[in-house]
């Protein structure tokens, strides 16, 4: 019986260098009990229906 390795794999999802859009999907081990994690980087900014309240500021 061959050995399997165990291997690491790199999906991206989408958007990768657009602000707002990136997620990847990271597996870890031998392809028929691989185990994933799903990590969503994307950001957004508040619009105009989102005002931002200088009382909430984390450095105000």
């Amino acid at each position: 019986m061959a050995e399997s390795k165990a291997d690491f794999v790199f999906c991206a999802l989408g958007g990768l260098g657009e602000i707002g859009m990136n997620a990847a999907l990271y597996g870890y081990g031998l392809p028929h009990k691989r185990e994933w994690i799903l990590v969503d980087c994307g950001v957004s900014f508040a619009g105009p229906e989102l005002p931002v309240d200088g009382s909430l500021s984390a450095f105000g």
